[in-house]
């Protein structure tokens, strides 16, 4: 899983500048205004001003420049809810980050497990060879959302078991009524070949002893595979053969 989003740092970055631009400008706003008071002031022929520090000169010094005090207040309460939401974005988007860094990990490790798993059952089965295999492509049919951190088991998965157990099903059938010797293996390998390529399994006809001894690891491979990584209601199991 890739970003494209800037990261923590990054975004800390762009928001300091934005924050220390707007403050200059503000700050240049304040200034202006109690410059602009003050001349107001200086220039007024019915104030006159002197220097004291009593209260009545506090008091009218502050309703002189009340208008400027507003600005600052209003300037205060800006930059500190500014600061106040940048804050929380920053720390948002390095949670985003964190969780998106998380999922992927997430995402090689279990992939990582499983291709291991497959690997050793591989091992115990001497009719089966990784070359015939794309073990990410089963995982990601098992796994469609592993990728946004999700490992439910995906309805195309379940629904590829289905058209397994259809095959065998078929299979089944044909040989429960067919005479001696009228059971056509060369079809059934066929079906077995087109149901097993969304697993990522490719499968070649072979004599019929071959291809039914490849095909009892297989089988088997695939029931171990669903117990251990599918282990939920929704998988069913894979039918018995009786055209063994």
């Amino acid at each position: 899983m890739t970003t494209n989003s800037p990261s923590p740092s990054e975004s800390y970055l762009l928001f300091f500048k934005i924050f220390k631009f707007s403050f200059i400008f503000a700050l240049l706003v304040a200034l202006i205004s109690i410059l602009s008071t003050t001349l107001s002031i200086y220039h007024s022929p019915t104030i006159n001003f002197g220097f004291c520090f009593n209260n009545e000169c506090l008091e009218r010094t502050i309703a002189a420049y009340s208008s400027s005090i507003k600005i600052l207040q209003s300037l205060l309460i800006t930059f500190t809810s500014m600061a106040t939401i940048g804050g929380i974005f920053i720390a948002l988007k390095s949670y985003i980050n964190t969780y998106n860094s998380s999922i992927l990990h997430n995402h090689i490790s279990h992939f990582s497990l499983f291709k291991d798993f497959i690997l050793g059952e591989l091992d115990k089965r001497d009719k089966l060879h990784i070359s015939s295999f794309d073990i990410f492509k089963w995982y990601n049919l098992i796994y469609t959302q592993s990728k946004l951190g999700s490992m439910v088991i995906s309805s195309q998965y379940t629904g590829v078991i289905d058209s397994i157990n259809s095959a065998i099903n078929s299979s089944n059938e044909q040989v429960s009524v067919a005479s001696e010797g009228s059971f056509y293996y060369k079809k059934h390998q066929y079906k077995l070949i087109d149901v097993m390529e969304p697993l990522g399994v490719k499968l070649g006809t072979l004599p019929r002893n071959n291809f039914y001894d490849v095909e009892t690891q297989l089988i088997s491979l695939i029931s171990v595979i669903n117990d251990e990584f599918c282990s939920d209601d929704v998988i069913p199991k894979l039918n018995k053969r009786d055209y063994i």
